[in-house]
């Protein structure tokens, strides 16, 4: 559209000055303009207007066609870049405001489909992506994985602005510790509570659990310790639900029941064979564990064991008061209305991951179970839960859910490392958009991308030289010819240097820009005589200020104040 105005204004110019032109000898000629005589003068005008139009109007015109009537050669390779445009509707064909926020002023999507984004640390995807849309109008519910707690610290008062139900789990005092004033008091999550909702559904949900304290783990040679540690988890925690009082369905009464003297834990597993609940399951597996203790040996005291060690994150004081009680539901977040921040310090990402890996896991069975409005996931430091197969189904699955995943890892590495190169190619080809910050230092996921943004076909100069010579006579001739060859799109250097960008590739597009924080003005750091600015912008910035962004504006509006300064 632009490109067509300057046309537009070109033309106009040689046309103005023609007539100018013509009308100028006429009037110093005295000759009418319209008479016979004027006639000459005209034909004179028309031949130096001729004349220019040929010899300088290249030089007018330059820049202004665009690619679009011209045929890309694509002999070697046909990737190229879309347009911000292109891209744009891509995403958003219908232009609506509300919608996760690509990381550029205005880039929003409000489509169904995954996404995954590879940064590593520093590299601003909270700042570009997380933060923007958790300020923006939101499209369905939320739950969000939050290490530092700076999502929940910023974003959360906008979220209620909105009208979202707003539920912030937080063990450690997080919110506290960094000041946030958006005034929402920590909430509470007992699993147990969701677990017995539906009694025809008590030994599934128990496994589930069971399976999330005791996941999988690279490197795993013998299964038979996790799967006996499992069954034993899911049996106790069935028994505790049909058999002891309200008060203690928690895991603080898991916790306890597994390390249990000899003669208390005999006694347990007696009791539990008197237990009828769920057609007699529970009975029967304490037989099975009651005689593996009577033949002695270390098999039962070895899946104790792990049991323990899967439950060891319940020694954490925090973390117990957090568990008694629920204050939100998980089949809530189907409502649309619902925004829940999973709060952990960076400290205990590693040890405490295993609440993390739960809380996600029973929120999607809720949403997977009563499915209805949108519920996006946004998972932080994704690698750090480990293998969960919950999420692979999500990937493959949730859709017909109506069930965004948007993951975020510091490279591909750590993917293939947990979930195998099979597990990675299964997220990514399900995934509508992976985005790829530049700055990546790990290799094998800059070349991962690298080939994934395909091949293109470039030309380059050659200039040859000839020399004959004879008896009487030499000569020295030169020649120019263009020659296309093969390149990729985007180099594994290339992505790694880039550090102020961000790559996409998706919806049939690939796609580069420069990365926007929430709190910058799209302006800064841009020159005056940049092409793209309109001359109003241009001249603002050449006075040394910067023009309006609205998006930016809107940003800080919703914004709480940030637990740090940022650079």
């Amino acid at each position: 559209m632009m490109q067509n105005k300057k046309y537009l204004v070109r033309i106009g110019i040689l046309v103005l000055a023609f007539y100018l032109y013509s009308t100028i000898v006429s009037w110093l000629t005295r000759y009418d303009y319209n008479g016979s005589g004027g006639l000459i003068y005209r034909l004179i005008g028309w031949g130096v207007f001729l004349f220019l139009l040929v010899r300088f109007g290249r030089k007018l015109f330059k820049g202004t066609t665009t690619q679009g009537p011209t045929r890309r050669n694509t002999d070697h390779g046909s990737a190229h870049w879309a347009s911000f445009d292109d891209f744009y509707l891509a995403n958003n064909p219908n232009k609506a405001s509300a919608g996760l926020v690509l990381g550029v002023a205005g880039l929003v999507r409000p489509k169904q489909g995954h996404l995954i984004t590879v940064a590593g640390t520093g590299s601003g995807k909270g700042a570009c992506l997380i933060i923007p849309t958790l300020l923006n109008e939101p499209t369905g519910s939320f739950v969000v994985t939050d290490p530092k707690g700076e999502n929940a610290c910023i974003t959360a008062r906008s979220q209620v602005q909105y009208g979202q139900n707003v539920y912030i789990l937080d063990p450690w005092g997080e919110q506290q510790r960094i000041g946030a004033r958006h005034g929402i008091e920590a909430a509470g999550f007992n699993p147990f509570d969701f677990i017995k909702m539906n009694v025809e559904e008590l030994r599934d949900n128990c496994e589930q659990v069971a399976n999330l304290l005791v996941p999988d783990r690279p490197g795993d040679k013998d299964p038979y310790w996790n799967d006996r540690s499992r069954t034993l988890i899911k049996t106790l925690m069935m028994h505790i639900i049909t058999w002891l009082p309200p008060d203690e369905h928690n895991f603080w009464t898991l916790y306890k029941m597994l390390r249990y003297s000899a003669k208390d834990w005999t006694a347990l597993l007696l009791e539990m064979g008197d237990n009828p609940a769920d057609d007699g399951i529970i009975s029967i597996a304490s037989q099975e564990f009651l005689g593996l203790e009577e033949a002695g040996g270390s098999t039962m005291a070895s899946i104790r064991s792990t049991a323990q060690t899967a439950t060891s994150i319940f020694e954490s004081p925090q973390l117990r008061r957090s568990l008694e009680t629920s204050d939100f539901n998980p089949f809530d977040l189907t409502d649309g209305k619902t925004t829940v921040y999973i709060v952990i310090p960076e400290r205990y990402l590693e040890t405490h991951s295993t609440w993390l890996r739960m809380v996600i896991g029973l929120c999607l069975s809720a949403c997977n179970a009563k499915p209805n409005k949108r519920v996006t996931y946004m998972l932080d430091e994704f690698a750090v839960m480990g293998k969960m197969k919950d999420v692979q189904k999500a990937f493959a699955f949730a859709r017909g859910q109506n069930i965004v995943m948007w993951f975020f890892a510091q490279n591909l590495s750590q993917i293939k490392e947990i979930y195998g190169e099979d597990g990675m190619n299964t997220f990514i080809g399900n995934a509508a958009l992976l985005l790829c910050f530049g700055g990546m230092k790990d290799q094998y996921t800059t070349q991962y991308f690298s080939k994934a943004y395909g091949k293109t076909t470039a030309s380059k100069l050659v200039r040859t030289h000839g020399h004959t010579s004879s008896r009487d006579s030499s000569s020295t001739t030169t020649s120019n010819s263009w020659q296309t060859y093969e390149k990729d799109l985007v180099s594994p250097d290339e992505i790694e240097a880039a550090k102020e960008v961000i790559f996409y590739i998706g919806e049939g597009h690939r796609f580069v820009h420069k990365k926007q924080p929430w709190f910058r003005n799209m302006f800064e750091g841009i020159s005056h005589d940049h092409p793209e600015l309109t001359k109003e912008n241009a001249k603002i910035i050449k006075s040394g200020n910067l023009p309006q962004d609205g998006w930016h504006e809107y940003y800080i509006k919703q914004a709480d104040p940030a637990p740090r300064v940022y650079e």
